[in-house]
């Protein structure tokens, strides 16, 4: 079983299994932003407006400044509260169930990080790079992390030749 979400299907399949905008936007940015899930519970309208969000943005004008402080994912019981790992594990775990994908990947929190590095690295980041953003002391460490196989290898390698030797 995979923490790994490789198969962009399969994301697409969690994705419109999850109710909601607040969920859906919790996977969007959690696959997409490579966060720690105590830095992704913890977050703030401001902080994400600062770090991830354009300052033209017209999302950035409808947020009153009273709310910048709050958290940008609540609880779904006390709204001025953040939401917790444990109720975004069980939110995506449910979706991938409804998807039927709960017996390729055991998904928590942590997964949505490691499919966004596991991407880069796909796309054509080399893993020595990945390891550094990863703050991982070898390679090695960082390969398995990722889930890395010998094919993942053959498509990284496929990616480098393209943007690189070919013209």
């Amino acid at each position: 079983m995979s923490n790994v979400i490789k198969d962009k299907v399969d994301r697409q399949k969690i994705f419109k299994q999850l109710e909601g905008d607040r969920n859906r936007a919790i996977f969007l940015i959690g696959i997409n932003t490579g966060m720690q899930p105590k830095e992704f519970t913890s977050l703030t309208y401001r902080q994400y407006f600062r770090k991830y969000a354009y300052r033209n943005c017209k999302h950035l004008r409808q947020v009153d400044d009273a709310k910048l402080d709050l958290p940008l994912f609540s609880n779904a019981y006390k709204e001025n509260e953040f939401i917790n790992p444990r109720s975004i594990n069980r939110i995506i775990k449910e979706a991938a169930e409804k998807a039927g994908l709960s017996d390729n990947y055991k998904i928590t929190t942590e997964s949505l990080r490691k499919t966004y590095y596991y991407d880069l690295y796909v796309k054509g980041t080399t893993i020595e790079i990945v390891t550094q953003m990863l703050n991982h002391h070898s390679p090695k460490k960082t390969t398995a992390y990722l889930e890395i196989t010998n094919s993942d290898i053959a498509e990284h390698m496929k990616s480098y030749i393209k943007r690189y030797l070919e013209p």
